[in-house]
């Protein structure tokens, strides 16, 4: 003898899409027509399951393309932003103007390593966006 397992109709009924009468049959009385319409219901659910996660996995995909490419001009940016000061650093030094050197290169090392970590962990800077 099996078991009956306590079964919520209403619900399958609202998900599937089949009527409730029908899901009663199946649980009460199961007919090998009522079955297959269940069967189908369920099949057909999940193709749009399936097709809707592979569109999410193709929005999620986008996703990530654009904010690794948004990483990267966040890098390039640094970067010519570190390349400007060393050349405007260069210029003063030229000049006889170049601020305390040792403070000087201690907000250098701040700022290239603040960009190092950005770049290592990219959703750091896209979260901050």
């Amino acid at each position: 003898m099996m078991a009956t397992a306590e079964v919520d109709v209403a619900y399958l009924a609202v998900q599937v899409g089949v009527p409730e009468l029908d899901i009663n049959t199946a649980v009460t009385a199961p007919t090998p027509d009522v079955v297959r319409i269940i069967l189908q219901a369920v099949a057909s659910k999940l193709r749009d399951f399936e097709q809707e996660k592979f569109q999410l996995e193709i929005e999620l995909e986008g996703a990530i393309r654009s904010s690794e490419s948004r990483c990267e001009q966040f890098k390039a940016t640094t970067d010519k932003a570190l390349k400007d000061v060393e050349q405007l650093r260069q210029k003063l030094q030229d000049e006889g103007r170049l601020p305390d050197s040792s403070t000087f290169r201690r907000d250098m090392h701040l700022i290239r390593s603040a960009s190092q970590k950005t770049a290592e962990d990219p959703w750091r800077m896209s979260s901050r966006t």
